[in-house]
């Protein structure tokens, strides 16, 4: 997305909306992608989407109650979470079955040529999955109803209306509470960041991917230089947690691909492809300390908002 959504004046209601409004388009434009097969990207850059959606409603909730959101997120959860099947086994075949430093290089290569079989066919089932979820009666309500619920701004409806008053203050304030508290929990795991195990990196890498939507969102009301600078940043530190967490959560994916599957050959090659992820997860770790440091000392775009001054947290 070029463009970040807020600009620079809106107040707190309108950066929502074009927040969730830009997004939607984003989400909506890659479904047929994603429905058809045309490319791994579709259903990428749709799930892309819908975590950037469910994440401005976590951003917003300290001024829009919890209850008037949950049910917007807990149909972008099902969406997501039937796109996930699919999703693994691509990232799978993409990130592992097809790498350069694995492809040909692992023997037996026999297993490699099941494997791929393997993966075809379990790909196939979660792509059906995915097209019945765009078919079903439950999407096309949600497809109908939700861009109207943006463009009605129907969070305001269910909202008391002595509340209402909080959503016409400029976001600049708010924007920057939001950079500022999200990063600050990011910089407190930082000292025990080397002996976290996998799960305990993953959870900060979620906070890393939340806090890089904010300054997606938001990069164009502080200083934007030093706010494309922070986004691609926290994507490369990002970036780098996710090799870990690739290589952390394959055991699950690889017992899922090969359920009823007994071949040796499949199974000395899965061995050796996972001693080879395993180095791999090794050198992550290792430039992840540079990484680190890098994003602890940046400086913050937003720290000196001439806005931020009296914000009120209603």
């Amino acid at each position: 997305m070029a463009q970040a959504p807020v600009q620079p004046g809106q107040s707190i209601d309108d950066a929502f909306q074009s927040i969730l409004r830009a997004d939607w388009k984003y989400t909506k434009s890659w479904l047929p992608v994603a429905y058809h097969r045309e490319s791994i990207e579709g259903l990428h850059q749709g799930r892309i989407g819908l975590r950037r959606m469910r994440s401005a409603l976590s951003i917003f909730r300290r001024k829009i109650p919890r209850r008037v959101l949950i049910q917007q997120g807990m149909e972008m959860k099902w969406l997501a979470d039937a796109f996930s099947p699919a999703r693994d086994v691509d990232v799978f075949v993409e990130e592992t079955l097809n790498d350069e430093t694995i492809s040909g290089k692992v023997h037996p290569l026999a297993g490699e040529e099941k494997l791929h079989v393997i993966t075809k066919k379990r790909s196939d089932i979660g792509y059906e999955l995915v097209r019945e979820t765009l078919d079903s009666d439950r999407f096309k309500v949600f497809k109908e109803a939700f861009p109207l619920w943006i463009e009605n701004k129907g969070w305001r409806e269910q909202m008391k209306p002595e509340k209402l008053g909080r959503l016409d203050k400029p976001i600049e304030p708010y924007a920057a509470e939001v950079m500022n508290r999200r990063f600050n929990r990011i910089l407190a795991a930082g000292p025990e960041l080397y002996v976290m195990d996998d799960e305990e990196l993953h959870q900060v890498r979620i906070r890393i991917k939340k806090v890089r939507y904010a300054s997606e969102f938001f990069g164009d009301i502080f200083d934007k230089e030093k706010m494309a600078k922070f986004s691609a940043l926290t994507k490369a530190v990002q970036s780098q947690m996710g090799t870990i967490n690739d290589v952390a959560v394959m055991g699950g994916v690889i017992a899922r691909l090969l359920e009823g599957e007994g071949d040796s050959d499949v199974i000395s090659y899965i061995i050796g492809v996972t001693a080879l992820r395993g180095g791999q997860k090794h050198v992550a770790k290792e430039g992840l300390a540079e990484r680190w440091k890098q994003l602890s000392s940046l400086e913050l775009p937003w720290v000196d908002s001439p806005d931020r001054i009296g914000d009120e947290w209603d």
